[in-house]
């Protein structure tokens, strides 16, 4: 049970483990693998704010993350004053509970400078009218932004706006939100209401004051053709429709960056509802498919 707010509630500089520990209710050791939630209520506590993205820090040998993976999807609390208080961070450095509280360098929030790096070297996917059609509803501004990203003759225009395949608009969420600027709200409201928010990742959706509808999930998996269809099933029984899903030869076609030849897996893109992510891992497991949520 949690308890009152400690007397440092508006210094996080002061903020201690054992604080933390009394008003979370559970012990620190019980936060690994618990990153963003474990944020959100040290946010509470020193008036910041909760994000997600990438931890690109060092990560010590027998802890419980891969060391060899070129980043950690995490979640951390962003201060005022730009600096980064990450109340887990010790969990990637395998040593006791402390809160760090200082530099941001060593994290992504978003993913966006992964995301910078990926866009350098993946080119946006030809529209293909075997793909699902999406159609945005686009000012003149945003959609002359779209098609000159995507290319010109790689676009349908549309008394609406503009339609594209869905691996395009997934390409595009993606993108650098610096790179989408000034124009990155109207994409994203835009691409929201085409039903395809989970594409854009959480931290820039709320950063032009959209909601998620549910939870973005990535379900990255080994296994080729017989995990694909188990997964399927899955997903059919449990009344998800995946909206994106790519094999790994898809995921190779193009590449050049060697590292992310090495990692590439085939993955679906789902958006479940508030408390189905649970029953989905469940059904996973059941199904007997090598699959994870993390990269």
């Amino acid at each position: 049970m949690r308890r009152e707010l400690p007397d440092c509630t508006c210094d996080p500089d002061a903020l201690q483990v054992h604080e933390l520990e009394d008003w979370i209710g559970e012990d620190a050791e019980d936060w690994v693998t618990r990153c963003h939630e474990i944020a959100k209520k040290a946010a509470e506590m020193v008036d910041g704010e909760a994000v997600y993205g990438h931890y690109t820090g060092p990560v010590a040998d027998g802890g419980t993350w891969d060391p060899s993976r070129p980043f950690q999807r995490h979640g951390w609390v962003k201060l005022h004053d730009g600096r980064v208080l990450d109340p887990t961070r010790w969990s990637f450095e395998n040593v006791e509970p402390y809160i760090y509280i200082g530099s941001g360098a060593d994290y992504d929030e978003g993913g966006n400078e992964f995301r910078r790096i990926v866009a350098d070297v993946r080119p946006p996917p030809p529209y293909s009218e075997s793909d699902r059609s999406i159609t945005l509803s686009l000012d003149e501004d945003t959609a002359n932004m779209v098609r000159s990203l995507v290319g010109p003759d790689q676009t349908r225009r549309s008394a609406q706006g503009v339609t594209l395949g869905a691996p395009q608009v997934m390409w595009l969420a993606n993108l650098p939100i610096d790179v989408l600027k000034p124009f990155h709200a109207a994409l994203y409201r835009a691409i929201d209401e085409s039903g395809l928010g989970a594409f854009i990742p959480v931290d820039n959706l709320l950063a032009v004051g959209l909601q998620p509808n549910g939870s973005e999930l990535t379900i990255y998996y080994k296994g080729g053709a017989r995990a694909e269809k188990k997964i399927r099933a899955v997903l059919d029984r449990l009344g998800i429709e995946p909206l994106a899903h790519y094999t790994r030869k898809q995921e190779m076609a193009g590449e050049t960056d060697p590292h992310y030849r090495k990692y590439a897996r085939a993955k679906f893109y789902v958006d479940v509802d508030e408390g189905a992510e649970m029953a989905l891992q469940d059904a996973l497991d059941d199904a007997k498919v090598d699959w994870s949520f993390d990269f």
